[in-house]
């Protein structure tokens, strides 16, 4: 009985031969599933033999076995390889190896091999060895294969098994360029000139299996693997199953329809190899899966990507799977679409969110409300008792009524309005839905507030495109509250210059989209040359509009949201304060102008 490696490419070739061994008192030390595992395995792990296959990636099985020799360790070597042509028999026997069984044959080969090699003798058939030690014999086409290199033979075999460049750049872990140049160094050896000619070379000469041959006879399944496929297959949820190595090993309908692929396209393949993901994500899957299986543990996520380039959110879980002896093979995952889910989930949060907002906006509003009016009542109420304390007026107290009663008036207003709103919102008023002009109600709202614009002697630049002469269907009482609110608030923050106003429109289907710019040309700015950061736009832009906005505008705000539009404001240091209103309004119809 002895310890044993085993390094191969293909999860259940290997399961296969470590059921086989163990049933007979053997010792599997150690697995490999490419080359550079194969050579750290012979190097760190004590054992007895290693059955190694020609075909590894990232480095093949004669290189392991040159690398091993090179280095002293004289560890006997089982080739194992569906590539039995006396020419890969004859370089595995000079390279050193003590016997070699082709995976056509029967495992039994294998077993009486592997006893053979344990008791210190070789094993290489004849009919496999065929005349390998006769260099006389075939010299043509046997010389020129014999001078190819190890590196040579496997790009040679990959290009005859139909791998294009960037396959093979992947299975032998160098760049495409060294592909290219290997190919046309064994064009020149060979002296072929064609990509043809190489495939009909390496399949005459038996370095490769011909289409028409009989194909390669896998190793038995495991009655695990096979009840284990069975279950999977009868569940309706994406299911399948991953060696240790994170190569896929079977998967149900429900997988192969998620990721629109057929099961014998994708068997054996990691996350990385296939191209449903983008490569960042498919790394991230992949080395998730390897930590999984390292801790042998169960995992479960929810994780978003990208599937043939189709947003998903996937449940992705998985549990590890053993033998009957407790040893882990691998994982069964699954993968639950739950976008549906996902999405409503965020909107139902998102909802959560702005209500929680509109709730802390309008105990904002009150708070500003009853700060902003404390001021004139507070003052209304003192003069009101000097007036009734005075038989006469004097001249002084008449102009503080007179005060009194257009601050009165601008409350009520103010009052009404936003008794309009409330009313609006819950939906016992409707707006009305007249055909209007948007270009005379704002020259009509300018005009009202000529009085302010002149005592600070501002100036208005007022554009219009040929657009807005269509004629809308809307509220003009509405619209006109919007621009009486937003120009006076405008009119306050702008100390001197010109304060230009721009109206736009665009005709999309039936609607008009609306936009007015407001923004003040200042006459000289504090710093040309003056550069802020977003965090102190945004800082200023949050102070202008939470903390010393007044409740005017506020209130135009709450009208422009209830028309379904947007009102936008901004203070950049230095450029005072501008505005944006965007509104969708309807075309009036012909027949109503």
């Amino acid at each position: 009985m002895g310890q044993v490696l085993i390094a191969d490419g293909h999860p259940v070739t290997r399961h296969a031969v470590r059921i086989l061994l163990e049933s007979e008192g053997h010792t599997i030390a150690g697995e490999a599933e490419d080359g550079l595992d194969a050579l750290r395995l012979g190097l760190e792990q004590p054992a007895d033999l290693l059955i190694l296959d020609i075909d590894l990636s990232r480095l093949n099985g004669l290189d392991v076995m040159a690398r091993l020799r090179a280095r002293g360790v004289n560890l006997p070597v089982l080739a194992f390889s569906a590539q039995d042509s006396e020419h890969i028999v004859g370089r595995f026997l000079q390279g050193g190896a003590s016997g070699f069984v082709s995976k056509h044959d029967d495992l039994r080969e294998l077993s009486l091999a592997v006893a053979m090699l344990l008791r210190g003798r070789s094993y290489f058939p004849m009919r496999l060895l065929g005349n390998v030690n006769l260099p006389e014999v075939r010299s043509g086409e046997r010389e020129r294969v014999a001078s190819l290199s190890n590196r040579e033979l496997s790009v040679l075999y990959f290009l005859a098994s139909g791998r294009n460049n960037h396959q093979i750049a992947h299975e032998l872990t160098i760049s495409e360029k060294t592909v290219s140049t290997y190919r046309t160094r064994l064009q020149h050896k060979l002296n072929l000139h064609s990509l043809a000619e190489l495939i009909d070379f390496a399949r005459r000469n038996a370095l490769v299996t011909a289409p028409q041959a009989e194909p390669e006879r896998a190793a038995p399944d495991s009655d695990e693997l096979v009840m284990l496929r069975s279950l999977v297959d009868s569940l309706p949820d994406a299911l399948y199953v991953r060696d240790t190595a994170g190569r896929l090993a079977h998967a149900n309908l429900a997988f192969l329809r998620l990721y629109d692929v057929h099961l014998e396209d994708v068997l054996g393949t990691r996350a990385m190899d296939v191209d449903w993901y983008a490569p960042a994500q498919a790394e991230l899957l992949h080395q998730y899966f390897l930590q999984a299986v390292a801790a042998e543990l169960a995992f479960a996520r929810d994780i978003e990507l990208r599937i043939h380039g189709q947003r998903r959110v996937l449940h992705h879980w998985g549990k590890p799977y053993r033998d009957a002896q407790g040893r882990l093979l691998g994982m069964i995952c699954g993968s639950a679409d739950i976008t549906g889910r996902q999405d409503r989930l965020r909107a139902i949060e998102a909802d959560k969110q702005q209500a929680e907002l509109s709730n802390r906006q309008k105990l904002n509003f009150l708070v500003r409300a009853s700060n902003e009016f404390s001021v004139p009542l507070g003052a209304m109420h003192g003069l009101l008792e000097m007036v009734l304390q005075r038989a006469t007026l004097q001249p002084a107290d008449r102009e503080a009524l007179e005060w009194i009663d257009s601050t009165s008036r601008d409350l009520l207003e103010l009052t009404a309005d936003l008794r309009q709103i409330a009313r609006l919102e819950s939906g016992e008023e409707q707006a009305q839905r007249v055909p209007l002009h948007l270009e005379p109600l704002l020259r009509e709202a300018l005009a009202a507030l000529e009085a302010p614009i002149s005592a600070k002697g501002l100036k208005l630049e007022l554009q219009a495109s040929p657009e807005v002469d269509h004629a809308l269907l809307g509220d003009p009482l509405l619209l006109r509250k919007i621009l009486d609110y937003l120009l006076a608030y405008l009119i306050r923050e702008t100390a001197a210059g010109t304060l230009c106003i721009a109206l736009h429109g665009q005709v999309e289907g039936e609607r008009l989209a609306v936009r007015l710019n407001a923004a003040p040309l200042l006459q000289a700015a504090e710093d040309p040359q003056a550069v802020y950061s977003l965090e102190e736009l945004a800082a200023d832009a949050a102070r202008q509009i939470l903390q010393e906005a007044p409740v005017g505008l506020i209130v135009a705000k709450r009208l422009v949201g209830l028309l379904q539009g947007e009102l936008v404001l901004a203070s950049p240091p230095g450029q005072g304060t501008t505005a944006s209103v965007h509104l969708m309004l309807p075309l009036a119809p012909i027949s109503t102008l």
